[in-house]
């Protein structure tokens, strides 16, 4: 299996993840030209990043690609059992891409030599405290006592929330007592650690090129 990802990128990250907790380790290789170039667009259709190839299969989309490779290959189950557990994961992983990640990117052109504003963080604030009031109110993590679906994106947009919070001078931690027992947990699990390590300085680094009005992107 062949995974095309960058290391900044925030999907590809959440995807090393989910393949570093299920113990399957894909060819990783950068998208050939770029992932806007039309070499890669001829490699994965959608030019998006990350997407795995399997063969003749061609996935793009996070979540397929974690769904696919737990399905496929042995390990750890990445998604809880029975119909309501895998729903509820599936819906968390939704809210966690599409308002609390999305919440976050809004900002990421506005990073600069400028502190941020502090209320520009709210919509990012407002979409943590729903997932992780939809969360088991137990936990460790998302649901139930093993990293789930929802666990991995959640793992790399709390990276890029602490990094613009600490921009825009926003000290007090959100998510409470709830999300530190989440964080502890992520922390404590060897596979999500090591896949992790490096990743908070590559971002701070990504910040600090911006606020010295380097152009560069995140993906």
């Amino acid at each position: 299996m062949i995974l095309y990802q960058t290391p900044l990128s925030i999907y590809s990250t959440k995807v090393r993840l989910a393949c570093a907790v299920k113990g399957v380790t894909p060819e990783l290789r950068d998208p050939p030209g770029g992932y806007r170039s039309d070499g890669y667009r001829a490699l994965v259709p959608a030019a998006t990043i990350p997407a795995l190839v399997d063969g003749d299969l061609t996935l793009s989309e996070s979540d397929a690609i974690i769904e696919y490779l737990d399905e496929t290959v042995p390990g750890p189950a990445l998604l809880p059992a029975g119909p309501a557990g895998r729903a509820r994961a599936r819906m968390l992983s939704r809210l966690v891409d599409l308002r609390l990640e999305a919440s976050l990117r809004r900002l990421f052109p506005l990073v600069g030599p400028e502190p941020l504003a502090a209320e520009l963080l709210d919509p990012a604030e407002a979409a943590l405290e729903l997932v992780l009031h939809l969360a088991d109110a137990e936990g460790p993590f998302c649901i139930g006592p093993t990293p789930t679906l929802p666990d991995f994106g959640l793992a790399v947009a709390i990276v890029w929330l602490d990094a613009l919070r600490a921009c825009a001078g926003r000290t007090a931690p959100s998510g409470g007592a709830r999300l530190q027992t989440w964080r502890d947990a992520m922390a404590g699990h060897p596979a999500v650690a090591a896949a992790l390590d490096g990743y908070p300085g590559a971002v701070g680094d990504w910040i600090a090129q911006r606020r010295q009005g380097d152009g560069a992107r995140a993906t």
